[in-house]
């Protein structure tokens, strides 16, 4: 009897702490990813092309599967080849052949054209300091490629009317400083320049705790608009309160700019809206991916499984925000965003800053600096020479006279 009832005890014990004890269940058993058009292309990207460094087989093979993806959703197709440096890819030396993937949709030969880009390269035989990169780029990049799928997917289901043409492009050679972007813009004539109305970006926008859109360093009707569009789901990257851990590169000052393939655009004077995710409210004087978290991109840890784990549906909730938003703000509302940004190129930051920089600005300012100082050593040392240094109370050269000075000096 206290044997049966002791068991009782014990399974009952069990029982009720299985119910109140919380259990640790892993996001792939509970989660429903598949609902998300935009985690379906991730999916389905990074597992047929989990290693696409530029300089390697992957990469060549990964532009090759995404012309198949385009072809099959009837866009005209083309390709841009070129070669690039390779010396900082584990493995590679020398040069080597890369490629943007294009795809375009024309609806007028005489219309305005929006551009949505995302690069497709990774970072995994890449080079982070002494050491590879790793992964495989679902963060970085791979969630910028499912955006833009996902966003021509339903383009080519939809089979809307625009009043302005479509051009896709998949970047290849961003990893290695926006090698392929800066190919696209280099042949692109003035006049195909001033024919783009906005380029759209989407870079990293998986597992960062919050979505920025960003146009310029100040205010800008891109940033706003698609904002709006988002419900607060997407917010403008602050202008100019905070600063990034490195210069951006672009700017004679530091930005909040996020480094990628919009700013080639940008430095062309063609607008820009770049879709990201991460967090500017962590860290006081810098970006983080996560507060408290480690940071996926260039790590081992860029992997669809790592996302999964620790973010559970949160990444595939942020890709499929931007593919919606920039399919109901560009394609859904075409007529109301072509008036919103019709004026974006008045908004970009003044030649002055992106030509000149701020190398003369430091010069001047030397200069000015170092002809107020000789000044005030010319004035002490006239004091010297006439009360001579025993008088002269510290070598200080701003030192006001004190009272044992029996001089007025004027200038």
């Amino acid at each position: 009897m206290k044997k049966s009832l002791l068991c009782f005890i014990l399974a009952f014990a069990f029982a009720f702490g299985c119910l109140f004890v919380p259990q640790s269940v892993s996001a792939t058993q509970t989660d429903d990813f598949s609902q998300y058009s935009t985690y379906n292309w991730l999916e389905k990207f990074v597992t047929a092309n989990p290693s696409r460094t530029t300089g390697t087989a992957g990469e060549q093979q990964t532009a090759n599967w995404l012309a198949d993806e385009i072809s099959a959703m009837g866009f005209d197709l083309s390709k841009q080849t070129f070669a690039v440096p390779v010396s900082g890819v584990a493995g590679a030396s020398g040069n080597a052949d890369t490629c943007n993937v294009i795809a375009k949709k024309v609806y007028d030969q005489q219309a305005k054209t929006v551009v949505i880009g995302a690069h497709y390269d990774n970072a995994t035989n890449l080079y982070n300091g002494a050491v590879v990169s790793g992964g495989e780029g679902a963060m970085d990049n791979g969630s910028g490629v499912a955006v833009v799928l996902a966003v021509m997917q339903k383009i080519y289901q939809q089979n809307p009317v625009l009043p302005f043409n479509l051009e896709f492009v998949f970047f290849g050679a961003e990893e290695l400083g926006m090698l392929g972007s800066n190919h696209y813009v280099s042949k692109l004539s003035q006049q195909q320049k001033d024919n783009i109305l906005l380029m759209i970006n989407a870079d990293v926008v998986a597992s960062g705790d919050k979505l920025y859109v960003w146009g310029e360093d100040k205010n800008n009707p891109q940033s706003d608009y698609f904002a709006d569009i988002s419900g607060g789901k997407i917010v403008k990257t602050p202008a100019n309160t905070k600063v990034m851990g490195i210069n951006s590169g672009y700017r004679p000052y530091y930005s909040v700019c996020q480094m990628s393939d919009h700013m080639e655009f940008l430095s062309a004077g063609i607008p820009v809206a770049a879709f990201f995710s991460g967090n500017f409210d962590a860290d006081s004087f810098s970006f983080v991916e996560n507060a408290g978290k480690n940071d996926v991109s260039h790590t081992p840890n860029d992997t669809i499984n790592y996302l999964k784990q620790n973010f559970g549906t949160g990444f595939a909730v942020n890709m499929q925000t931007v593919a919606d938003v920039i399919y109901d703000g560009v394609i859904q509302n075409a007529d109301e965003f072509a008036t919103a940004v019709a004026d974006a190129r008045n908004y970009i930051v003044d030649d002055f800053w992106l030509s000149l920089g701020n190398a003369s600005l430091i010069a001047l300012v030397f200069m000015a600096c170092a002809g107020i100082f000789a000044y005030n050593y010319y004035k002490k040392l006239q004091k010297r020479a006439i009360l001579g240094t025993a008088e002269v109370k510290t070598n200080s050269v701003f030192e006001k006279p004190d009272e044992d000075d029996i001089f007025t000096f004027r200038s």
